[in-house]
């Protein structure tokens, strides 16, 4: 855990995780990097890489194709799931 990033152990498993969001998107991403704070200003960011976008909006499921890159952010997760596992990291 650092000062900005709260979920250090989650997003440094190796593994595909499954990251359910407050808006009810779902994604399945792996090899998430932080994102520097001073870059804007916001904690908890992560740039990580997308297997499948498993939410229902058309318009995501075209922008975020498989090895495309996503920005998230920490304080709009409400699960992380190891998708081979199927063990709740969050």
């Amino acid at each position: 855990m650092t000062k900005t990033h709260q979920l250090v152990d989650v997003f440094s498993n190796p593994g595909t995780l499954e990251v359910y969001f407050k808006d009810g998107d779902i994604f399945d991403l792996k090899s998430c990097n932080v994102i520097d704070h001073s870059i804007y200003k916001l904690t908890g960011g992560w740039c990580c890489n997308v297997e499948a976008y498993l939410g229902n909006n058309e318009k995501k499921k075209k922008l975020f194709l498989p090895n495309s890159l996503v920005d998230i952010y920490e304080n709009g997760i409400v699960k992380v799931v190891e998708k081979a596992t199927g063990k709740i990291l969050f």
